[in-house]
């Protein structure tokens, strides 16, 4: 079931972050828990997409709205060290 919340919550966001040429993927997802990366190997401008923080913020209230429990979310952000 957390992989199926994760998944819509993952193309939902996705059609956001592809129009600055980015890309949200989902690594895994477990119950409670999803890990993400953001590939930025096609976007003409990085610095354009949303910032780290806000995607946590957004993708987080997302999965919340989905499913109420506690989400811990991993993103992998080329712009920042892991």
């Amino acid at each position: 079931m957390s992989r199926l919340i994760a998944e819509e919550v993952v193309r939902e966001l996705d059609q956001i972050v592809a129009l600055d040429g980015g890309r949200l993927l989902l690594r895994d997802a477990a119950p409670g828990e999803v890990e993400l990366e953001l590939d930025l190997s096609h976007s003409s401008c990085p610095e354009c997409v949303l910032p780290k923080s806000t995607l946590l913020e957004i993708i987080g209230a997302k999965l919340e709205a989905a499913a109420p429990e506690a989400w811990q979310v991993r993103l992998h952000d080329p712009r920042e060290p892991d």
